[in-house]
């Protein structure tokens, strides 16, 4: 099975929160449980209301060292992943985790992420950095948000250690065990950093053959997907199979799209705009991405039958008559959420980071898992 991590695409809160007295009715809260005696420190997240929440980036800075800290899933939580990194700085160590999940983290206004693992008792920090993420693969971005600890997490000690860099990273798997990843790529691009929330989904994308830089040193991750890039990618996929040439009027033979173009027609994947064009520079649309990925699930004989009820977007009339049932089953496998509690933005375009997340979700739970 072909799994190196699973994504995401995003609603973002947005809070700055230094841990007043009394905290509004929606200020997030981290609450670390069981850390003093046993080192296990079981996370939770709570007070996220109603949002979807299906990536996380949490940052804890503790005192103390722990180079060897891990994290292992909540059990019964399927489709999901997990990193832990840390870095040791001076008299410090920072934690970074990263929670990925196909399905909303929120049940309740709460989220149970896990066990956090550092070998030794230690004190709950007053403070975390927190980044939330939905599968519209929107984000606002970091929100400092307090951490709250029952006593038994509260009351001790921390641990000392010394001063030393570099860090630790260790994955886990939905079943709970604690893991290795699979040995990570090295990205050779200086614009994307490790702490970005796409990382691991270019990581994917990169590692797969299916997304190359626009130079060799850089990704462009803002830079907006066209449908010619969208194509050659699943081409890739495909392994680059012979597509002969294409009707297009705009798909020059001698264009990289040009011979993914020629094959996606021929397989019934894509069919242009009706007018002779493919629009191959055009930036994507997400109800035209939902098209194409049902196209290529198809193509692959998967059951692509499952049909959302679209009723509760406020725009899901704006969707157009070619891509209902494309966004519906986009939606029913949690390809494609809404950009708000109530917007679909079907016209919406994608950033070529945003295309990464939803092709890794793709590849990862449609066209490997099912």
């Amino acid at each position: 099975m072909r799994k190196i991590l699973k994504k995401f695409l995003p609603v973002s809160l947005v809070l700055a929160l230094l841990c007043p007295p009394a905290l509004a009715a929606d200020t997030p809260v981290l609450w670390m449980d069981g850390g003093n005696r046993t080192g296990n420190v079981r996370l939770t997240l709570e007070r996220l209301g109603d949002q979807e929440v299906n990536s996380v980036q949490l940052e804890l800075t503790l005192s103390g060292s722990y180079p060897n800290a891990g994290f292992t899933l909540s059990g019964g939580i399927s489709g999901q992943f997990s990193q832990c990194r840390t870095e040791q700085l001076s008299g410090q160590t920072r934690i970074t985790l990263y929670i990925d999940s196909m399905k909303t983290l929120n049940h309740g206004g709460k989220a149970s992420l896990g066990t956090l693992t550092l070998g030794d008792g230690c004190k709950a920090p007053s403070s975390a950095q927190l980044t939330i993420l939905n599968r519209g693969l929107e984000t606002s971005g970091i929100s400092t948000i307090p951490v709250r600890s029952t006593s038994d997490s509260s009351s001790g000690s921390s641990s000392s250690g010394s001063s030393s860099s570099g860090n630790n990273s260790s994955g886990s798997s939905s079943s709970g065990e604690t893991v290795k990843p699979a040995d990570p790529v090295v990205l050779p691009f200086t614009d994307v950093q490790e702490d970005m929330w796409y990382y691991s989904a270019v990581q994917y994308v990169y590692a797969q053959g299916l997304m190359a830089g626009t130079t060799t040193s850089t990704f462009s991750p803002d830079m907006s997907t066209s449908r010619g890039m969208i194509v050659t990618i699943l081409h890739r996929l495909s392994g680059s199979p012979a597509g002969g040439s294409s009707n297009f009027t705009d798909v020059a033979t001698d264009m990289y799209y040009a011979d993914a173009v020629a094959w996606a027609a021929a397989n019934g994947v894509v069919s242009g705009y009706g007018d002779g064009r493919f629009g191959p520079n055009d930036p994507i649309t997400r109800e035209q991405a939902a098209v194409i990925l049902r196209g290529y699930a198809r193509l692959n004989g998967k059951n692509v039958s499952a049909q959302a009820d679209l009723s509760g977007f406020t725009d899901a009339g704006q969707i157009s008559p070619f891509a209902l049932e494309a966004m519906r089953w986009a939606h029913a496998e949690g390809l494609i959420n809404g950009t708000s509690p109530s917007t679909l933005t079907p016209g919406g375009t994608a950033t070529r980071a945003q295309a990464a997340v939803l092709l890794r979700g793709f590849c990862e739970n449609i066209i490997f898992d099912h």
